[in-house]
């Protein structure tokens, strides 16, 4: 029996992806969901996340994404940089 996944600790045992894409402009940006809960914790909804685009008043839709590694090489994954141990920005990685 499948259980909803309702927390960010969840989605990092099943090795999931955050999708947040802006209705508005048509941004997309991936997240492991390991990194948002080493920033965040392991038990927020995903899906309540607050993520801004580029736009004052962004309309933003979050998914959870099953993230298949062999054929989402080529997937751009946005990583956590701290410095002097704050989260600093969010910066583009390849997905490995």
């Amino acid at each position: 029996m499948a259980h909803p996944i309702d927390t960010l600790g969840k989605a990092v045992r099943r090795g999931m992806l955050v999708r947040s894409e802006c209705l508005r402009c048509g941004n997309v940006r991936l997240y492991r969901a390991s990194d948002l809960m080493m920033v965040f914790g392991g038990g927020l909804d995903p899906i309540t996340l607050k993520f801004r685009c580029g736009k004052r008043l962004p309309d933003v839709k979050v998914t959870l994404v099953d993230a298949d590694l062999d054929r989402a090489r080529d997937a751009i994954v946005y990583e956590p940089f701290f410095y002097q141990g704050k989260l600093a920005t969010w910066l583009p990685k390849r997905l490995r």
